[in-house]
């Protein structure tokens, strides 16, 4: 079934890409977009065409290649468009992965703005962890922190930490990639305001965070980018907050 193997190909090229195997991973993801490359109207196949560009799009911005990773993340967003209208999770997910290739590409304003746009269109219902919201909020941290604005960096880094502690205790159990994520963000914080105690044990809670630690250090975390159609974060795999890989020459 070509739809099963496109789908197949789709969901591991990412798995081959934490694994650090890049260029397997762009080459599976290649084959799954392939069949869709050419389709004119994004609306005849939209969840084919959403799930095989934002994969490709995904490998492709860890590989430094924004400019095409942008084409495919704004066709995905489209797919998705095509059926959920504007506001659907995976419009906002498309938007919030553009808005990180433009801050990798020194258009940090830009990013900042479009990500608090993002932040502010979620209508996710409260009591969830894993939205558009909370995780434009990590972006916008990390885009923050890389703009020097720390302080700044700290208010979205304090709002998603809130949105966990609010979780019942069962359901933080298995937050560890958020715990891994803000525990980092927090040392970055750390260590621009000069406090380099406080920025080791951030990152050693990081560290233990990342391993599955549980919910006993506040908020730490490191949820990779979620790719529609799947669940928005977290997801194991290169965090998505992380300092960008150098653009290719």
């Amino acid at each position: 079934d070509p739809e099963f193997a496109g789908a197949a190909r789709a969901f591991l090229a990412p798995t081959f890409l934490d694994h650090g195997q890049l260029a397997r991973a762009r080459e599976v993801a290649e084959t799954a977009y392939a069949p869709f490359a050419e389709v004119l109207d994004v609306a005849t196949a939209p969840a084919s065409i959403n799930r095989g560009a934002s994969r490709l799009g995904y490998v492709l911005q860890a590989q430094g290649d924004y400019a095409r990773s942008t084409a495919l993340f704004g066709r995905a967003r489209a797919a998705a468009e095509a059926v959920g209208g504007a506001a659907a999770p995976d419009v906002l997910a498309m938007r919030r992965l553009i808005a990180v290739n433009e801050a990798w590409q020194g258009r940090r304003e830009a990013a900042i703005a479009e990500l608090r746009r993002v932040v502010e269109a979620d209508r996710s219902p409260s009591g969830r962890l894993a939205t558009q919201a909370q995780l434009g909020r990590l972006a916008l941290a990390r885009v923050l922190l890389d703009a020097g604005r720390p302080d700044e960096a700290g208010i979205e880094i304090d709002s998603v930490a809130a949105a966990l502690a609010a979780l019942p205790a069962s359901t933080q159990a298995f937050q560890a990639p958020f715990l891994a994520q803000l525990e980092s963000l927090r040392g970055e914080r750390a260590l621009r305001r000069g406090d380099a105690g406080e920025a080791v044990a951030r990152f050693g809670g990081a560290v233990e965070g990342g391993k599955g630690g549980g919910a006993g250090h506040a908020g730490a975390a490191r949820p990779g980018p979620e790719l529609p159609p799947a669940p928005p974060w977290p997801r194991r795999g290169r965090a998505f907050s992380e300092p960008a890989p150098p653009p290719r020459a």
